[in-house]
């Protein structure tokens, strides 16, 4: 019966141990591809720019409200094998409430690492892009070091740097940032202050955007919790060949910092709190549990082996010298008369 138990343990240690990897290895991607690509991560993100400065906006220079309005809206049936299809919006609205300009997105990546799959139709405003680096998710197990980060309106990945940890509402996060150095970027589809794109860039202007972009991010779940980007867009004339010393026509388009509603960040975080718990059951617990649970089963399969081969053994019995033929028998001392008493 003891033999029978240790070998019903040991296949059960074997099991355990051979399951822990297996979560890591091929669970934990299928179970946060399937998440990343359903219904649950469709996402509304509501920032807000104060004293902002903003083309036709009704309040004049450095006094508009501007609110952008970021929407993640997963593609199900697109997503397979491992791979997340997104579409993206970033809408800015006036004071008015009016959309004033709007930057659609597609995007593809791996579920596991966030890294680019550049198929699926990726685009940026209508036109075919190709993702590098990070964008909008960050990998599961965010690391202490610089990333690239993919910046939308560039078209572009610059370095995001590790700046250090800090908590929001009870949250461990890192803090990284990031500076878009000046640049000459795509003319968007639609324009604040009611221009023309086509016509502008007819009249031989050109769009130049700069950014400095601050993200705090849950590392278990790789969910920027908090976001402050201050960015500033110019159209600019080139100036004349023949003249070394004009200077371009600048008109500034937006300038502003955009943070998010303290509702909306709220809501991140209470997010990244939520799954990080699954995640790490997952990825660490869990398969940690397995291996403990696999080397105790182990110990008492050999111990009960152990056990079984001992009251296996036959009992010793005491040896004894045979009696042999040619072995006299012991002579039976027999006591000598009294010579006071003869008979």
């Amino acid at each position: 019966m003891r033999r029978k138990s240790s070998l019903i343990l040991l296949v059960a240690a074997v099991f355990c141990v051979a399951l822990a990897p297996l979560l890591r290895e091929f669970v934990f991607p299928k179970m946060v591809a399937r998440a990343l690509s359903g219904e649950d991560a469709y996402r509304v993100v509501v920032l807000d720019a104060t004293d902002a400065t903003l083309l036709g906006a009704p309040e004049g220079p450095g006094k508009a409200r501007i609110t952008a309005i970021q929407t993640i809206r997963p593609d199900a049936k697109a997503s397979k094998d491992g791979t997340v299809v997104w579409d993206l919006n970033l809408a800015v609205l006036d004071s008015t409430g009016k959309v004033v300009t709007q930057l659609p997105e597609r995007y593809a990546f791996e579920a596991a690492g966030q890294i680019p799959r550049n198929c699926c139709g990726e685009s940026i405003d209508g036109a075919p892009a190709a993702h590098t680096g990070l964008a909008y998710k960050w990998p599961f197990f965010t690391g202490k070091r610089d990333y690239n980060y993919y910046d939308s309106q560039a078209h572009s990945a610059n370095v995001i740097a590790y700046k250090g940890t800090a908590k929001r509402d009870g949250l461990q996060t890192y803090r990284f940032e990031q500076e878009v150095p000046w640049m000459k970027v795509p003319m968007p589809k639609q324009l604040p202050g009611g221009l023309d794109p086509i016509a502008v860039e007819k009249q031989g202007m050109q769009l130049w955007y700069t950014a400095t972009r601050r993200m705090w991010v849950e590392p278990v779940t790789g969910i920027p919790v908090y976001l402050e980007e201050t960015r500033t867009e110019e159209l600019r004339t080139s100036p004349p060949a023949d003249d070394p010393n004009a200077r371009p026509v600048v008109t500034k388009v937006f300038e502003g910092t955009f943070k998010p509603r303290p509702e909306w960040s709220q809501k991140l975080i209470a997010d990244a709190k939520d799954q990080s718990k699954k995640l790490r059951a997952v990825h660490d617990t869990v398969p940690l549990a397995l291996l403990v649970t696999g080397v105790v089963l182990f110990l008492i399969a050999v111990a009960l082996q152990f056990i079984a081969d001992r009251k296996s053994r036959p009992t010793p019995q005491p040896t004894t010298t045979p009696k042999t033929a040619d072995t006299p028998d012991t002579p039976t001392r027999v006591s000598a008369p009294d010579p006071a008493h003869p008979h």
